[in-house]
């Protein structure tokens, strides 16, 4: 799937972005991604936000199925229900 993005919805992935930010920090939590069919799009607008590094620890992009049961333990039946989706 390919997306189109404008400048408004870049301008509305910041804001979302600074929300988590100021959210996790106001929990006292910090946060890890991993991703897959996003490529990264979430963990690229956190990392956009200034001093996001104090809340987000890090990152995967994990596409292949087998990496995503190998590295992030995706149990293999729900690895099952996305192939059949598509995803």
């Amino acid at each position: 799937m390919n997306h189109i993005t404008n400048e408004n919805d870049d301008d509305r992935l910041h804001q979302l972005a600074e929300q988590v930010g100021r959210t996790l920090k106001d929990a006292h939590l910090s946060l890890v991604t991993a991703e897959s069919c996003t490529g990264g799009l979430v963990s690229g607008a956190l990392t956009a936000v200034p001093g996001i590094s104090s809340y987000h620890c890090g990152a995967m992009v994990v596409y292949r199925n087998e990496t995503k049961a190998t590295w992030l333990n995706v149990p293999a039946n729900l690895l099952a229900i996305t192939e059949t989706s598509g995803s």
